[in-house]
């Protein structure tokens, strides 16, 4: 364990989820190349992540899985990023649909977890395509792009505008199906995160059953229907959703990171600094003043989201959930957070130099995928800055969708 990881003890010890995870960075990491080349998870990675029952995070306990609290969430998808920041993100995506399909009706988890406790789902939230009500259900169609870990997955959720025939918006659904019943489409070409294989979900007039679709518009027209979870005991599932999915997908970005600093101080003492008399670069102050600003950054972001996570599974717990005030500064301190780790990001290479974007230097992927998973539209800092602001402001935070 390097000098800048940081444990987290919960009640009793630590989490056996996050021990497992930290077991399998090695194997993640050595596979980490061949993720990036094969623009997708290697089997071997996607197997040892099912073994150590790490898509189970969020899954019900009534179905084998762990429930596990936000706060032991982030240190699980955290610890797997140090090896593999694509196996990470795909955890991480994974357990939030898991978290997702929660919500749904105790029929819906039965058929797709009653048939196989380790069915594994992806999905996009992004409204995208139509679902028309026909007898008992829906035709759907339309495509979702971005569905990470669809490569890997059994299920998949999607949300469409639900129209009549006379073209009228009726409500917003929250679809499963299984991925059998929908095509792939190959559409992730990126220079980061390639691993996650986030690639294009397309379902032509697929017929949906009625338990299988969820209703997300409330009576207040927001994005907040009732959460059919009919269990007051599993209190992560009523974690607000603006809150949980920022802090799911900060997690990632967390992890890689630390890795990024370890990995500098593990360079460091074999380097000199070209062009100076500098042999030993640990030697230079400007390397000493670099690397503890990098490092102190860190620390506080990963302190606000600490203090993030903590307010959610509080709330949660309390079973009344964050007020607009809290969701709001959930979003502020991770969006605060995903600027800090892209400028810790640029103080450790600046401070490595130009031979960390070597292709034999792993620093590169990890840098890749920092600047990738950090641009998620849910962590932008400056929209995120302002739903904060205007709540603090007294108006309504109309900016957001996910609160």
């Amino acid at each position: 364990m390097t000098q800048t990881t940081i444990a987290r003890d919960c009640e009793g010890g630590e989490h056996e989820l996050v021990a497992r995870a930290r077991e399998l960075r090695p194997l993640l990491s050595k596979n980490s190349a061949d993720t990036d080349r094969l623009r997708r998870l290697p089997e071997e990675n996607v197997e040892a992540m099912r073994e150590a029952g790490i898509f189970r995070m969020w899954q019900p306990r009534r179905y084998g899985g762990y429930e596990a609290d936000m706060g032991t969430s982030i240190d699980i998808i955290s610890e797997l990023a140090k090896g593999c920041g694509s196996s990470s993100w795909v955890a991480a995506l994974i357990n939030s649909c898991a978290w997702l399909i929660s919500l749904f009706s105790e029929e819906a988890q039965d058929e797709i977890y009653g048939n196989d406790p380790e069915a594994r789902i992806c999905g996009v939230l992004s409204p995208a395509g139509v679902a028309k009500p026909v007898a008992d259900g829906y035709r759907l169609s339309g495509s979702w792009g971005f569905a990470s870990g669809c490569l890997h997955s059994n299920w998949a959720t999607v949300v469409a505008p639900i129209v009549g025939d006379d073209g009228n918006l009726i409500n917003v659904g929250h679809a499963a199906v299984r991925m059998s019943e929908v095509h792939v489409k190959d559409t992730w070409y990126t220079v980061g995160m390639r691993g996650t294989g986030s690639n294009t979900i397309v379902a032509d007039d697929l017929f949906v059953p009625e338990h299988m679709m969820r209703h997300l518009v409330g009576p207040s027209g927001a994005m907040d229907a009732p959460i059919l979870n009919p269990y007051p005991e599993e209190t992560v599932y009523r974690v607000d959703l603006g809150p949980l999915a920022s802090l799911c997908l900060i997690a990632p970005a967390l992890g890689l990171a630390r890795s990024m600093v370890d990995l500098a101080l593990e360079q460091l003492p074999r380097r000199s600094i070209a062009y100076t008399t500098y042999q030993q670069q640990t030697q230079a102050v400007p390397t000493q003043l670099e690397i503890a600003e990098a490092l102190t950054r860190l620390d506080a972001a990963e302190a606000l989201i600490r203090r993030a996570a903590t307010d959610a599974d509080r709330a949660a717990t309390t079973g009344n959930g964050l007020d607009m005030l809290g969701r709001a500064r959930v979003r502020a301190d991770v969006g605060w957070a995903t600027r800090t780790f892209r400028e810790v990001a640029e103080i450790v290479v600046q401070m490595c130099g130009a031979s960390s974007m070597g292709e034999i230097n792993h620093m590169q992927q990890i840098y890749r995928d920092l600047q990738t998973a950090t641009l998620h539209a849910l962590l932008r800092p400056s929209l995120m800055l302002e739903v904060y602001g205007r709540v603090l402001c007294g108006l309504e935070p109309q900016v957001s969708l996910v609160l």
